[in-house]
């Protein structure tokens, strides 16, 4: 079909196949299509937009326009994180060395500048050398050695999406959602993640100004990507004020550095951060909590890990070996630095932050073009935030600029940009009056803003927690809501669990709660129990693991609660040679391929459902449900170690357990079954009910049924 034909269906609201979009697509790529009908197809979209199998398609095709990176050899999780864009944004700057430190790859593909937002990679472009468009072997180099490296799309990695990025940013069809989806998921798939976090700006110096449009793209871009094979999920942040203390491209950077040093780090700017940090750690199972995935970049940013990870990838990406240094002695600097007053003083109470993007444009520090030249050097610092005194002596910011004039015009444009109140917001007076009570400092506070205290960053943790636990009790609880109440257990492959679980859900009116089961991996079961997804959480100790889960319940707030001792057994298909032996040994076992449910890459033996994961196999073979478990032991003959408690309504009565023993194995060794809960919580009257049946499956005394909530 002529590319105008494609152009003319989509004028007049008619869907585009696979086909067509994939042929527009290759036009764009080969050059066959002229940007005018690039143009013409984008503003279409714009106006009438993209069904889902659309965006799909539309996304894909700009995937494969070029390479698809793989990352065969790297030995950690390929992560990386996404912002949908505002003024002052610099979070990839500090999250790609921070998520390198611990331990996981981040190969980060940018863009630049997009109308009153600034882009990743002009700021990288602000240092000298530095090679934003290194070819793909250079490229993967810097991510093996560095852990992370923030590039553009080199030269054929979604080359359709290049080309369109830039004509999307000058007739006006950047805010579309599909094309923002696809534009950044093509480059995304094109760099091979397997886990993506996306910050999706809200407020209005956010391309979207409402949280239903940002809520809409958030869902978009999940979607997408989930359905792609890229674990995903997104954050809503704000973006009604300056995120940080700069604004333009060496300026932004030079904060950066001193970020990660530690110095000069804006309390708002470093939450942001480390949330969507601590997001992509936790989904990449490299933290069981939110709380673990914390601590974990704290020491890395504390130690100095972090910063020597973006020296290092400066230096291999041809920055100077000394950046992060002496960043004064390489970034540019303006020839005019001029504080700008406010007219009355007061408090900051709003900020108009689109405005401020466009003043920088307008010093040349934005684009208005896409061929357009940057100057790094201009742009703000020392800018003020909500809740700021602005007086005489506290600016509206620092003005960065080539010449009086263009001060001059920057200053009128900020005083109309930033709005003042003469009383302190009431957030304020309500965060002094709590530390008062509570007799500590939450804020350390100063004419260059506020930071978190100690006792402050302590608080915090607890305060989200609660905070976690009041909205479950409001979706469960509060008057006149239509939210059924909610009940979820998650647990190791145990089919007495499932069980269980049946008889419980049989005891109530289904209409009336909403109940969730999953048979998951080890580390999911903690961290679903640690995040109050699920109550009740079934899994073992022994022996081997009791000290390293034990200490990670502690720090994720749990406790685990005994239910009975297991012998050890052999679980194998009836038929299998070894079935009728009264006895099983490792000697015995030796021919036969031992069976293990997977634990997700990189994760430690200590999480293994299996006793005796430690054990040196001569055939290992990992699955992922118990039903591909049972085919492998009657399809190759497998076992596994198990506590021998098989449910034959579930499981059938094909699968036998023979007892365990083995001279070589010390004599005792047993698996203690569990369950595992928030510390000092009371189950409900659904989990006390849901223990009891598992008990009475065993044939154990059910406990008693006092300390239970309604």
């Amino acid at each position: 079909m002529l590319p105008q034909e494609i152009i003319r269906k989509k004028r007049n609201r008619q869907p585009l196949s696979a086909d067509e979009i994939s042929e527009f697509i290759k036009g764009i790529t080969d050059g066959s299509i002229m940007d005018a009908q690039t143009a013409a197809l984008t503003m279409a979209v714009f106006l009438n937009g993209l069904n889902a199998d659309e965006t799909v398609a539309l996304t894909m095709a700009m995937r494969d326009s070029g390479d698809v990176l793989e990352w065969k050899g790297f030995d950690a999780p390929i992560v990386d994180k996404h912002s949908s864009g505002g003024v002052g944004d610099k979070v990839s700057l500090m999250l790609a060395p921070l998520l390198a430190a611990c331990g996981v790859y981040v190969p980060m593909i940018s863009g630049r500048g997009l109308g009153h937002t600034g882009g990743t990679l002009d700021k990288f472009d602000s240092i000298p050398g530095y090679k934003t468009m290194p070819n793909n072997d250079l490229f993967r180099r810097t991510v093996k050695e560095a852990g992370c490296a923030v590039i553009g799309q080199t030269g054929n990695l979604a080359p359709a999406d290049k080309r369109i990025y830039a004509i999307r940013d000058v007739c006006g069809t950047v805010e579309s959602i599909e094309l923002i989806t696809a534009s950044i998921l093509s480059k995304k798939l094109a760099a091979g993640l397997e886990y993506l976090v996306m910050d999706l700006k809200c407020g209005n110096g956010a391309f979207m100004d409402n949280i239903e449009d940002a809520r809409k793209l958030a869902r978009s871009i999940v979607k997408v990507a989930n359905g792609a094979g890229t674990k995903t999920s997104a954050l809503i942040t704000d973006m009604n004020q300056v995120l940080g203390r700069t604004v333009g491209n060496a300026l932004e950077m030079k904060e950066a550095v001193d970020f990660l040093k530690g110095e000069n780090v804006d309390s708002r700017l470093a939450e942001i951060t480390l949330a969507l940090c601590a997001e992509l750690l936790v989904n990449a199972r490299q933290a069981a909590t939110e709380q673990e995935a914390r601590t974990k970049l704290q020491t890395a940013w504390q130690n100095g890990q972090a910063l020597e990870h973006f020296a290092r990838m400066v230096t291999l990406l041809g920055g100077p070996a000394d950046f992060c240094d002496r960043p004064q002695n390489y970034l540019a600097r303006a020839a005019v630095i001029r504080p700008v007053f406010a007219d009355e003083p007061g408090y900051v109470s709003a900020m108009q932050t689109r405005d401020i993007g466009l003043a920088l444009i307008k010093l040349k520090g934005g684009r208005i073009r896409s061929d357009q030249k940057l100057d790094y050097a201009t742009g703000f610092s020392e800018f003020c935030q909500r809740g700021d005194y602005l007086d005489a002596q506290h600016p509206i910011a620092l003005i960065h600029a080539q010449s009086e004039d263009d001060c001059r015009q920057a200053a009128a444009d900020l005083k109309a940009a930033v709005k003042l109140a003469s009383a302190q917001p009431s957030l304020t007076n309500a965060i002094k009056e709590l530390e008062k009570e509570l007799g500590i400092i939450i804020f350390n506070r100063s004419g260059r803003g506020v930071s978190l205290t100690g006792d402050g960053a302590e608080f915090l943790l607890y305060a989200r927690q609660l905070y976690s636990q009041y909205e479950m009790l409001s979706e469960k609880y509060q008057p006149g809501g239509n939210l059924k109440k909610k009940f979820g257990v998650s647990t190791q492959h145990y089919s007495f669990a499932v069980k269980a679980f049946v008889e419980t859900v049989k005891a109530f009116d289904a209409s009336k709660y909403e109940f969730a089961i999953r048979e998951t991996k080890t580390r999911e079961v903690i961290s679903d129990v640690a995040t109050l997804r699920s109550e009740v959480g079934i899994l073992y100790l022994s022996d081997f693991n009791r000290r390293i889960l034990t200490k990670i319940f502690n720090s994720s707030d749990l406790e685990f609660h005994h239910i009975t001792d297991c012998r050890i057994y052999v679980y194998l298909w009836r038929s299998h040679p070894l079935a009728k032996k009264s006895s099983i040994s490792f000697a015995d076992l030796a021919p036969y391929p031992c069976l293990s449910f997977e634990q997700g890459d990189g994760a430690s033996f200590y999480y293994a459902e299996e006793i005796f994961s430690d054990n040196d196999y001569t055939q290992t073979i990992k699955a992922n449900d118990r039903a591909t478990m049972l085919n492998l032991m009657v399809g190759l003959g497998g076992y596994t170690l198990c506590s021998g408690i098989i449910c034959e309504e579930l499981n059938g009565d094909d699968y036998i357990a023979v007892p365990f023993e083995d001279p070589d194995m010390p004599a005792g060794d047993v698996m203690e079954i569990g369950y595992i809960t928030r510390k000092s919580s009371v189950l409900s009257k659904i989990g006390r009910l849901y223990v009891d049946s598992i008990r009475e499956y065993l044939g154990l005394e059910t406990e008693n049924t006092e300390k239970t909530r309604a």
